[in-house]
């Protein structure tokens, strides 16, 4: 059973790139991007295909494929 998180934020705390950062700046950071869903077995990023974003995955069993 998933726990039901309490702040929007609380998802960056799993991320260890976000550790030691305070409420003040994982809501920056949180402010700065927008959630999305996908699907399993959908395309988020193709090889090739210009970068700039980051993408947090909170749960997900990525596969690579070149």
């Amino acid at each position: 059973m998933a726990v039901k998180k309490e702040k929007p934020t609380d998802f960056l705390r799993e991320a260890s790139l976000f550790d030691g950062m305070n409420d003040k700046v994982l809501t920056l950071v949180f402010n700065l991007g927008k959630v999305k869903h996908y699907s399993k077995g959908e395309t988020i990023i193709r090889e090739g295909e210009p970068g700039g974003n980051l993408h947090v995955m909170t749960s997900a069993e990525p596969s690579i494929m070149t």
